[in-house]
């Protein structure tokens, strides 16, 4: 069992998960099994870590910036590592309070996509150690590829006829480019 069951374990503590990380009530969220999250889900499912919400700063509907790198890269949410998300989303965040508009261009000039020693997982690696948006990342995260959740209903934006708005993100496991 993973260090993150404990959020998510009963039908309160999903609500009070729910709550703390301000999921809307029209996405709904279960906790998954490993075997579960290795099935392909369809395209109005998501699989992703639940340490992706916990410390990767994913909030739901998910960022522009973090479906355009995904949907760049060619990865599911399931694919990258919880600094992956640190990254993208304190780029975002950046983006927010200071005005700031970088995006993928910046992303890729100073960070290059790596796989970890397992070739299961993909994390953005500094070019430069002296050029970095993101500082003071974990150093690992094992353990924290155990908890999954399934994510369903308004995680991407779509318009009126149902259509997803903007960068269309892969779902099932891929191969980067």
């Amino acid at each position: 069992m993973g260090r993150f069951r404990r959020y998510c374990n009963t039908p309160q503590t999903m609500a009070d998960f729910k709550s703390r990380y301000k999921i809307p009530d029209n996405i709904a969220t279960e906790l998954a099994l490993v075997d579960a999250v290795r099935e392909s889900p369809g395209n109005d499912t998501l699989h992703i870590l639940i340490v992706a919400v916990i410390e990767g700063g994913v909030r739901f509907p998910l960022a522009p910036l973090l479906r355009q790198v995904l949907a760049f890269y060619r990865l599911s949410p399931m694919q990258v590592s919880a600094n992956f998300f640190c990254v993208v989303m304190g780029i975002n965040t950046l983006n927010q309070m200071l005005g700031t508009s970088l995006g993928l261009h910046d992303i890729h000039h100073l960070y290059s996509i790596s796989r970890t020693k397992d070739a299961l997982t993909y994390y953005l690696k500094s070019r430069d150690s002296r050029r970095r948006l993101v500082l003071e990342l974990p150093d690992s995260a094992r353990g924290d590829d155990d908890d999954f959740l399934i994510v369903t209903g308004n995680f991407v934006p779509r318009n009126e006829d149902g259509r997803v708005i903007g960068f269309h993100m892969p779902h099932r496991f891929c191969t980067p480019h």
